[in-house]
């Protein structure tokens, strides 16, 4: 019963409030995988709630790690005078300049 309700809120976080907030998850866009919400509401689903919690905790250290990647990419870029953030995470900072990259905005 309690799954059933925490699920039902993920959901509710997902259609209503998460393409709201301005940014998007950052394990998910460092790591090309889905979302920790998608994540949590899948570990949920497939494991239990107790089981799952250990999982959710290290998939959000994750994130919180993934983010500070990304900012730190995004301020090597920045520092180079890019005023775009280059999609090229999870490389070295000097692959903001491969014209090959394609752009994609981080939340400024």
């Amino acid at each position: 019963m309690i799954k059933t309700i925490i699920i039902f809120f993920i959901n509710i976080y997902q259609k209503h409030l998460s393409p709201h907030k301005g940014y998007c998850c950052a394990y998910k866009v460092y790591h090309n995988d889905i979302s920790c919400s998608e994540f949590t509401k899948n570990s949920i689903k497939n494991v239990g709630l107790f089981p799952s919690i250990s999982i959710i905790k290290q998939r959000f250290k994750d994130c919180k790690i993934s983010s500070e990647k990304i900012k730190e990419e995004k301020e090597c870029c920045q520092s180079k005078g890019f005023k775009k953030f280059d999609n090229c995470l999870g490389n070295s900072c000097n692959t903001c300049e491969v014209a090959s990259c394609f752009g994609f905005l981080l939340n400024n």
